[in-house]
Protein backbone atom coordinates (compact mmCIF):
# COMPACT_ATOMS: atom_id res chain seq x y z
CA UNK A 1 0.00 0.00 0.00
CA UNK A 2 1.47 3.63 -0.87
CA UNK A 3 1.15 6.46 0.99
CA UNK A 4 -1.41 7.92 -1.29
CA UNK A 5 -3.68 4.69 -0.36
CA UNK A 6 -3.30 4.68 3.57
CA UNK A 7 -4.07 8.64 3.43
CA UNK A 8 -6.98 7.37 1.38
CA UNK A 9 -8.21 4.69 3.48
CA UNK A 10 -7.61 6.60 6.54
CA UNK A 11 -9.64 9.53 5.22
CA UNK A 12 -12.24 7.06 4.77
CA UNK A 13 -12.37 5.74 8.39
CA UNK A 14 -12.38 9.02 9.95
CA UNK A 15 -14.94 10.31 7.40
CA UNK A 16 -17.90 9.89 9.40
CA UNK A 17 -16.41 10.77 12.76
CA UNK A 18 -15.70 14.37 10.86
CA UNK A 19 -19.84 14.35 9.82
CA UNK A 20 -20.62 13.66 13.08
CA UNK A 21 -18.80 16.41 14.99
CA UNK A 22 -19.84 18.82 12.15
CA UNK A 23 -23.90 18.23 12.48
CA UNK A 24 -24.11 17.83 16.19
CA UNK A 25 -26.91 20.47 17.42
CA UNK A 26 -27.06 21.22 21.50
CA UNK A 27 -29.70 20.92 23.68
CA UNK A 28 -30.57 21.79 27.32
CA UNK A 29 -30.13 19.38 30.17
CA UNK A 30 -32.66 19.09 32.92
CA UNK A 31 -31.85 18.51 36.70
CA UNK A 32 -32.46 14.83 36.46
CA UNK A 33 -30.13 14.68 33.85
CA UNK A 34 -27.61 16.34 35.44
CA UNK A 35 -27.47 14.19 38.58
CA UNK A 36 -27.02 11.58 36.21
CA UNK A 37 -24.00 13.02 35.19
CA UNK A 38 -22.53 12.77 39.05
CA UNK A 39 -23.09 8.90 39.05
CA UNK A 40 -21.31 8.39 35.53
CA UNK A 41 -18.34 10.27 36.79
CA UNK A 42 -18.27 8.62 40.14
CA UNK A 43 -18.38 4.82 38.26
CA UNK A 44 -15.57 6.11 36.01
CA UNK A 45 -13.55 6.63 39.02
CA UNK A 46 -14.43 3.69 40.45
CA UNK A 47 -12.72 1.79 37.55
CA UNK A 48 -9.05 3.12 38.54
CA UNK A 49 -9.81 2.86 42.30
CA UNK A 50 -7.79 0.29 43.23
CA UNK A 51 -4.84 -1.92 42.00
CA UNK A 52 -7.01 -4.90 41.26
CA UNK A 53 -9.63 -2.45 39.15
CA UNK A 54 -6.58 -1.29 37.61
CA UNK A 55 -5.48 -4.87 36.56
CA UNK A 56 -8.58 -6.15 35.36
CA UNK A 57 -8.96 -2.84 32.72
CA UNK A 58 -5.36 -3.97 31.81
CA UNK A 59 -6.30 -7.08 30.78
CA UNK A 60 -9.73 -5.77 29.25
CA UNK A 61 -8.02 -3.78 27.25
CA UNK A 62 -5.38 -6.02 26.14
CA UNK A 63 -8.21 -8.69 24.72
CA UNK A 64 -10.21 -5.87 23.41
CA UNK A 65 -7.02 -4.50 21.58
CA UNK A 66 -5.92 -7.50 20.29
CA UNK A 67 -8.91 -8.39 18.76
CA UNK A 68 -9.94 -5.20 16.94
CA UNK A 69 -6.18 -5.05 15.73
CA UNK A 70 -5.88 -8.94 14.78
CA UNK A 71 -1.73 -8.09 16.48
CA UNK A 72 -0.54 -8.92 19.67
CA UNK A 73 -1.07 -6.31 22.38
CA UNK A 74 -0.05 -6.10 25.89
CA UNK A 75 -1.83 -3.16 28.03
CA UNK A 76 -1.06 -2.34 31.66
CA UNK A 77 -2.30 0.22 34.39
CA UNK A 78 -1.01 1.77 37.44
CA UNK A 79 -1.47 4.88 39.45
CA UNK A 80 -1.22 8.46 38.05
CA UNK A 81 2.63 8.67 37.24
CA UNK A 82 2.86 12.30 36.07
CA UNK A 83 1.97 13.53 32.04
CA UNK A 84 3.34 11.71 28.80
CA UNK A 85 5.80 13.52 27.29
CA UNK A 86 5.38 14.08 23.42
CA UNK A 87 1.51 12.73 23.78
CA UNK A 88 -1.26 12.73 21.29
CA UNK A 89 -4.29 13.45 23.53
CA UNK A 90 -7.64 12.46 22.63
CA UNK A 91 -11.06 13.52 24.36
CA UNK A 92 -14.63 12.47 24.48
CA UNK A 93 -17.38 14.13 26.17
CA UNK A 94 -19.33 11.86 29.20
CA UNK A 95 -22.30 12.86 30.90
CA UNK A 96 -21.43 16.28 32.39
CA UNK A 97 -17.75 15.66 32.07
CA UNK A 98 -15.15 15.25 29.65
CA UNK A 99 -12.78 12.47 29.81
CA UNK A 100 -9.11 12.27 27.96
CA UNK A 101 -6.93 9.52 26.94
CA UNK A 102 -3.39 10.37 25.91
CA UNK A 103 -0.98 8.28 23.97
CA UNK A 104 2.81 8.59 23.35
CA UNK A 105 3.06 9.59 20.19
CA UNK A 106 4.88 6.34 19.40
CA UNK A 107 2.11 4.04 20.61
CA UNK A 108 -0.15 6.01 18.37
CA UNK A 109 2.16 5.46 15.08
CA UNK A 110 2.09 1.94 16.13
CA UNK A 111 -1.95 2.11 16.28
CA UNK A 112 -1.85 3.29 12.66
CA UNK A 113 0.16 1.19 11.68
CA UNK A 114 -1.81 -2.07 13.11
CA UNK A 115 -4.55 -0.66 11.23
CA UNK A 116 -3.68 -0.61 7.70
CA UNK A 117 -2.82 -4.14 8.01
CA UNK A 118 0.68 -3.53 9.22
CA UNK A 119 2.78 -5.62 12.74
CA UNK A 120 3.01 -2.41 14.36
CA UNK A 121 6.60 -1.61 13.81
CA UNK A 122 6.39 0.08 10.81
CA UNK A 123 7.75 4.01 10.08
CA UNK A 124 5.09 5.99 10.58
CA UNK A 125 4.45 9.93 9.39
CA UNK A 126 2.51 11.92 12.11
CA UNK A 127 0.18 14.22 10.34
CA UNK A 128 -3.54 14.48 9.93
CA UNK A 129 -4.16 10.82 8.12
CA UNK A 130 -2.47 9.26 10.75
CA UNK A 131 -3.86 10.95 13.50
CA UNK A 132 -7.65 9.63 12.55
CA UNK A 133 -6.39 6.06 12.17
CA UNK A 134 -5.23 6.34 15.39
CA UNK A 135 -8.14 7.94 16.55
CA UNK A 136 -10.36 4.78 15.98
CA UNK A 137 -8.12 3.00 18.22
CA UNK A 138 -8.77 5.14 20.85
CA UNK A 139 -12.54 5.25 20.58
CA UNK A 140 -12.39 1.53 21.03
CA UNK A 141 -10.14 2.18 24.42
CA UNK A 142 -13.17 4.52 25.68
CA UNK A 143 -15.62 1.97 24.79
CA UNK A 144 -13.56 -0.28 26.63
CA UNK A 145 -13.45 1.77 29.54
CA UNK A 146 -17.22 2.74 29.39
CA UNK A 147 -18.29 -0.78 29.18
CA UNK A 148 -16.12 -1.55 32.40
CA UNK A 149 -17.62 1.79 33.78
CA UNK A 150 -21.16 0.88 32.99
CA UNK A 151 -21.57 4.06 31.38
CA UNK A 152 -22.84 5.14 28.29
CA UNK A 153 -19.76 5.12 25.54
CA UNK A 154 -18.86 8.18 24.08
CA UNK A 155 -19.74 8.96 20.75
CA UNK A 156 -16.75 10.66 19.11
CA UNK A 157 -13.50 11.31 20.34
CA UNK A 158 -11.42 14.49 19.07
CA UNK A 159 -7.72 14.96 18.76
CA UNK A 160 -6.47 17.72 21.46
CA UNK A 161 -3.21 19.88 22.32
CA UNK A 162 -2.03 18.32 25.00
CA UNK A 163 -1.61 21.17 27.24
CA UNK A 164 -5.25 22.25 26.83
CA UNK A 165 -7.10 23.32 29.95
CA UNK A 166 -6.79 21.79 33.73
CA UNK A 167 -6.79 18.28 33.61
CA UNK A 168 -6.98 15.17 36.37
CA UNK A 169 -5.39 11.68 35.57
CA UNK A 170 -7.31 8.96 37.09
CA UNK A 171 -4.39 6.24 35.99
CA UNK A 172 -1.23 5.71 34.04
CA UNK A 173 -0.12 2.95 32.19
CA UNK A 174 1.64 1.34 29.11
CA UNK A 175 0.58 -0.67 26.08
CA UNK A 176 3.33 -2.59 23.38
CA UNK A 177 1.32 -3.68 19.72
CA UNK A 178 4.55 -4.65 18.23
CA UNK A 179 7.69 -5.27 20.83
CA UNK A 180 8.65 -1.88 22.04
CA UNK A 181 6.38 -0.62 25.03
CA UNK A 182 4.90 2.99 25.33
CA UNK A 183 3.22 5.06 27.91
CA UNK A 184 -0.37 6.01 28.07
CA UNK A 185 -2.65 8.10 30.56
CA UNK A 186 -6.26 8.02 31.06
CA UNK A 187 -8.19 11.30 33.07
CA UNK A 188 -11.07 13.53 33.40
CA UNK A 189 -11.49 17.25 32.77
CA UNK A 190 -13.73 19.80 34.16
CA UNK A 191 -17.99 19.14 33.13
CA UNK A 192 -18.20 19.15 29.71
CA UNK A 193 -19.55 22.77 28.44
CA UNK A 194 -22.51 21.30 26.23
CA UNK A 195 -24.81 17.80 26.55
CA UNK A 196 -25.36 14.82 24.66
CA UNK A 197 -26.10 15.74 21.35
CA UNK A 198 -27.98 13.97 18.65
CA UNK A 199 -26.07 12.18 15.70
CA UNK A 200 -27.01 13.61 12.49
CA UNK A 201 -25.78 12.16 8.86
CA UNK A 202 -25.96 13.96 5.07
CA UNK A 203 -27.94 11.53 2.98
CA UNK A 204 -25.35 9.09 1.57
CA UNK A 205 -23.40 10.06 -1.98
CA UNK A 206 -24.36 7.26 -5.32
CA UNK A 207 -21.33 5.52 -5.54
CA UNK A 208 -22.25 2.73 -7.58
CA UNK A 209 -25.42 1.22 -9.03
CA UNK A 210 -26.19 -2.25 -9.24
CA UNK A 211 -25.69 -4.50 -12.00
CA UNK A 212 -28.33 -5.44 -14.54
CA UNK A 213 -29.02 -8.76 -12.77
CA UNK A 214 -29.04 -7.50 -9.17
CA UNK A 215 -32.06 -6.25 -7.90
CA UNK A 216 -32.29 -3.78 -5.16
CA UNK A 217 -34.51 -4.72 -2.11
CA UNK A 218 -37.41 -3.03 -2.15
CA UNK A 219 -38.37 -1.01 1.38
CA UNK A 220 -40.50 -3.17 3.56
CA UNK A 221 -43.67 -2.07 5.23
CA UNK A 222 -43.12 -2.30 9.25
CA UNK A 223 -44.96 -4.84 10.19
CA UNK A 224 -48.10 -4.77 13.00
CA UNK A 225 -47.77 -7.19 16.15
CA UNK A 226 -48.25 -6.15 20.01
CA UNK A 227 -45.86 -4.53 21.41
CA UNK A 228 -45.51 -7.33 23.88
CA UNK A 229 -44.67 -10.37 21.22
CA UNK A 230 -40.92 -11.47 21.04
CA UNK A 231 -39.55 -10.05 17.63
CA UNK A 232 -39.78 -12.45 14.21
CA UNK A 233 -36.24 -14.57 14.38
CA UNK A 234 -36.21 -13.20 9.94
CA UNK A 235 -37.45 -9.81 10.71
CA UNK A 236 -34.24 -9.22 13.44
CA UNK A 237 -32.01 -10.91 10.86
CA UNK A 238 -32.80 -7.95 8.34
CA UNK A 239 -32.57 -5.51 10.74
CA UNK A 240 -29.32 -7.26 11.50
CA UNK A 241 -28.31 -6.78 7.80
CA UNK A 242 -29.71 -3.40 7.58
CA UNK A 243 -27.33 -2.13 10.78
CA UNK A 244 -24.59 -3.93 8.64
CA UNK A 245 -25.44 -2.22 5.22
CA UNK A 246 -26.03 0.94 7.32
CA UNK A 247 -22.22 1.44 9.03
CA UNK A 248 -20.57 0.09 5.85
CA UNK A 249 -22.56 3.07 3.89
CA UNK A 250 -21.70 5.97 6.56
CA UNK A 251 -17.97 4.69 6.78
CA UNK A 252 -17.67 4.90 2.69
CA UNK A 253 -20.28 7.45 2.36
CA UNK A 254 -21.70 5.92 -0.58
CA UNK A 255 -24.80 3.74 -0.64
CA UNK A 256 -24.45 0.36 -1.77
CA UNK A 257 -27.08 -1.84 -3.70
CA UNK A 258 -28.32 -4.70 -1.83
CA UNK A 259 -30.15 -7.89 -3.36
CA UNK A 260 -33.19 -9.20 -1.00
CA UNK A 261 -31.66 -11.26 1.61
CA UNK A 262 -32.36 -15.56 1.54
CA UNK A 263 -32.70 -16.37 5.08
CA UNK A 264 -32.71 -20.22 6.12
CA UNK A 265 -32.82 -22.13 9.11
CA UNK A 266 -30.43 -25.05 9.79
CA UNK A 267 -30.51 -27.59 12.83
CA UNK A 268 -27.76 -27.90 14.76
CA UNK A 269 -26.56 -31.19 13.35
CA UNK A 270 -26.69 -29.71 9.91
CA UNK A 271 -24.28 -26.89 10.87
CA UNK A 272 -20.97 -29.05 10.40
CA UNK A 273 -18.56 -26.81 8.86
CA UNK A 274 -18.01 -22.85 8.07
CA UNK A 275 -17.81 -22.50 4.10
CA UNK A 276 -13.91 -21.16 3.36
CA UNK A 277 -14.26 -17.44 2.38
CA UNK A 278 -11.57 -14.41 1.52
CA UNK A 279 -12.92 -13.22 4.67
CA UNK A 280 -14.36 -14.48 7.92
CA UNK A 281 -15.48 -12.91 11.51
CA UNK A 282 -16.65 -14.17 14.82
CA UNK A 283 -18.30 -12.09 17.02
CA UNK A 284 -18.61 -14.07 20.37
CA UNK A 285 -21.40 -12.96 23.13
CA UNK A 286 -21.02 -15.30 26.21
CA UNK A 287 -23.07 -17.76 24.97
CA UNK A 288 -23.12 -20.92 22.75
CA UNK A 289 -22.30 -19.87 19.31
CA UNK A 290 -20.97 -17.01 17.80
CA UNK A 291 -22.41 -14.64 15.03
CA UNK A 292 -20.25 -15.30 11.90
CA UNK A 293 -20.02 -13.13 8.98
CA UNK A 294 -17.96 -13.97 5.53
CA UNK A 295 -17.06 -12.63 2.32
CA UNK A 296 -16.32 -13.48 -0.92
CA UNK A 297 -13.31 -12.08 -2.71
CA UNK A 298 -15.30 -9.49 -4.62
CA UNK A 299 -16.87 -8.29 -1.74
CA UNK A 300 -13.53 -7.93 0.12
CA UNK A 301 -12.39 -6.13 -2.79
CA UNK A 302 -15.06 -3.98 -3.23
CA UNK A 303 -15.20 -2.69 0.34
CA UNK A 304 -11.22 -2.08 -0.31
CA UNK A 305 -11.89 -0.38 -3.14
CA UNK A 306 -14.63 1.93 -1.70
CA UNK A 307 -12.47 2.61 1.15
CA UNK A 308 -9.04 3.61 -0.55
CA UNK A 309 -11.60 5.39 -3.52
CA UNK A 310 -9.16 3.32 -6.17
CA UNK A 311 -9.76 0.20 -7.76
CA UNK A 312 -8.07 -3.17 -5.75
CA UNK A 313 -6.90 -5.23 -8.71
CA UNK A 314 -8.75 -8.66 -8.53
CA UNK A 315 -7.23 -11.41 -6.88
CA UNK A 316 -8.13 -15.27 -5.72
CA UNK A 317 -6.69 -14.52 -2.27
CA UNK A 318 -6.93 -10.97 -1.62
CA UNK A 319 -3.27 -9.78 -0.40
CA UNK A 320 -3.05 -9.21 3.85
CA UNK A 321 -3.61 -5.16 2.85
CA UNK A 322 -6.85 -5.45 1.35
CA UNK A 323 -8.00 -7.69 4.12
CA UNK A 324 -6.64 -5.68 6.62
CA UNK A 325 -9.02 -2.81 5.01
CA UNK A 326 -12.09 -4.67 4.93
CA UNK A 327 -12.01 -6.19 8.14
CA UNK A 328 -11.11 -2.84 9.57
CA UNK A 329 -14.59 -1.87 8.17
CA UNK A 330 -16.81 -4.88 8.55
CA UNK A 331 -15.29 -4.91 12.56
CA UNK A 332 -17.30 -2.48 13.00
CA UNK A 333 -20.62 -3.06 10.74
CA UNK A 334 -20.65 -6.75 12.55
CA UNK A 335 -20.97 -4.91 16.14
CA UNK A 336 -23.87 -2.96 14.98
CA UNK A 337 -25.84 -5.64 14.00
CA UNK A 338 -25.11 -7.22 17.08
CA UNK A 339 -26.46 -4.42 18.60
CA UNK A 340 -30.22 -5.23 17.06
CA UNK A 341 -30.13 -8.75 18.18
CA UNK A 342 -32.14 -8.56 21.34
CA UNK A 343 -30.52 -11.94 22.79
CA UNK A 344 -26.89 -9.93 23.09
CA UNK A 345 -27.44 -6.61 22.46
CA UNK A 346 -26.35 -5.65 25.56
CA UNK A 347 -23.05 -8.25 26.30
CA UNK A 348 -19.90 -7.80 25.81
CA UNK A 349 -18.85 -8.46 22.44
CA UNK A 350 -15.33 -10.27 21.31
CA UNK A 351 -14.89 -9.96 17.50
CA UNK A 352 -11.79 -12.27 16.08
CA UNK A 353 -10.99 -13.36 12.76
CA UNK A 354 -11.64 -17.18 11.36
CA UNK A 355 -8.84 -19.14 10.18
CA UNK A 356 -9.49 -21.72 8.19
CA UNK A 357 -9.68 -24.67 10.57
CA UNK A 358 -12.95 -22.88 12.56
CA UNK A 359 -15.95 -24.71 13.28
CA UNK A 360 -19.35 -23.67 14.45
CA UNK A 361 -21.55 -24.56 17.79
CA UNK A 362 -23.87 -27.69 17.03
CA UNK A 363 -26.66 -25.44 17.84
CA UNK A 364 -29.77 -24.03 15.73
CA UNK A 365 -28.94 -21.37 13.04
CA UNK A 366 -30.20 -18.48 10.91
CA UNK A 367 -28.42 -17.93 7.98
CA UNK A 368 -28.78 -15.51 5.30
CA UNK A 369 -27.03 -14.44 1.95
CA UNK A 370 -27.33 -10.97 0.34
CA UNK A 371 -25.02 -10.28 -2.97
CA UNK A 372 -23.91 -6.31 -2.46
CA UNK A 373 -22.34 -3.77 -5.22
CA UNK A 374 -19.62 -1.58 -3.91
CA UNK A 375 -16.70 0.53 -5.17
CA UNK A 376 -17.46 -1.37 -8.72
CA UNK A 377 -17.53 -5.07 -7.64
CA UNK A 378 -20.55 -7.14 -6.78
CA UNK A 379 -19.63 -9.65 -4.00
CA UNK A 380 -21.60 -11.90 -1.66
CA UNK A 381 -21.99 -11.54 2.14
CA UNK A 382 -23.15 -14.15 4.67
CA UNK A 383 -24.53 -14.14 8.06
CA UNK A 384 -24.77 -17.28 10.15
CA UNK A 385 -26.51 -16.55 13.92
CA UNK A 386 -26.98 -18.92 16.80
CA UNK A 387 -31.44 -18.72 16.79
CA UNK A 388 -30.96 -18.20 20.31
CA UNK A 389 -29.48 -14.76 19.59
CA UNK A 390 -32.54 -13.33 17.79
CA UNK A 391 -35.02 -14.00 20.94
CA UNK A 392 -34.75 -11.90 23.94
CA UNK A 393 -32.63 -13.02 26.04
CA UNK A 394 -34.39 -15.65 28.42
CA UNK A 395 -36.86 -16.44 26.26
Amino acid sequence: MTQEDAARLASALSGVADDVRSGRSSRERSGSEAAADDGSASRLRSVFADSQSRDELGRKLTLDLASYLNRPVRCSLTQPAGLVTDAWRFEAAGSGFRWWLELDAGLACAFADAMIGGDGSGQMGRGRRVRALAERVAMRMFASIAAAARIDAPQTATAMPADTGPIVALASGSCAVATEQFALQIGMRAPAPKAAEERTHEPPLLLTAAPPNAAAAEPRPPVSRPSNAAPDADAVIRAALDAFRGHVERVLRCSIAATEPSISQRAGTHVASIPSRSLGLALTAGGDGAVVVLLNGEAVAGLSSGAMGAPVPAADVPGEVVLAAAEAIVRDALGDAARVMPGIASGVHRIVRLSDSSLPARTPHHAADVRITVGGRSGEIQLLVPSWMLAPAGS
